[in-house]
């Protein structure tokens, strides 16, 4: 199985981050994290992934600037902006057009909460801790939220993540993994500042 995540911009034409991991017999093992342009270079890299989870609503609220799921996040101390905001209604409609061309199950996430959630103090730990062998990470912040979507995709598959439900949609979030009393302060992942592999790309038609 493989686990997908992405962290979506709300116009193609600014970079998205995505993230695979490969949930292998030798165990979980992030394959690529990139920054990607454009909904076929997305759709094509996630393409084969069993699991995405997107850093994007993939509903909006039937009245108002929020959902009820996004009521209950806050609630629980996570920070979440409303759907209803005009950019974030932009980032929804890609996101759910981008989803839709995947043909696998479709995750809502917010990477920063999840982190929060997990209790690690990085992506480095929260691989860690998730058993996610990994060579150096990104240096991007769009790339580092797409890895921690992946590792909540692994988590979902595996019937393990934190699900906030409420009548008008559902957002996972990682298990406790660590045991810190919570991940980065909201807005900050830590990095390597280092290259990573992207994508593999597909091979170009024989002359």
């Amino acid at each position: 199985m493989r686990a997908g995540g992405l962290d979506p911009s709300a116009s193609p034409r600014r970079p998205s981050g995505a993230a695979m991991i490969d949930l292998g017999r030798g165990g979980p093992r992030l394959e690529w994290a990139a920054l990607l342009s454009g909904d076929d270079e997305i759709v094509s890299a996630l393409r084969g992934a069993d699991a995405v989870a997107v850093d994007s609503p993939l509903s909006l609220p039937s009245s108002g600037a929020l959902r009820e799921v996004d009521r209950e996040l806050i609630r629980m101390g996570h920070r979440v902006l409303p759907p209803a905001w005009r950019g974030m209604r932009e980032l929804a409609a890609r996101s759910i057009s981008i989803v839709g061309r995947l043909g696998a199950r479709a995750i809502e996430t917010h990477p920063r909460s999840a982190l929060a959630s997990s209790g690690c103090r990085g992506v480095g730990e929260l691989l860690g801790a998730a058993g996610v062998a990994h060579g150096p990470l990104p240096a991007s912040r769009d790339a580092l939220d797409a890895v921690v979507a992946a590792v909540v995709a692994m988590e979902a598959l595996e019937g393990r993540s934190l699900v906030v439900r409420a009548p008008d949609g559902e957002v996972h979030l990682s298990a406790r993994l660590c045991r810190g009393s919570g991940g980065l302060p909201p807005g900050r992942t830590s990095s390597s500042r280092r290259s990573w592999p992207g994508p593999p790309r597909p091979s170009p038609p024989p002359s």
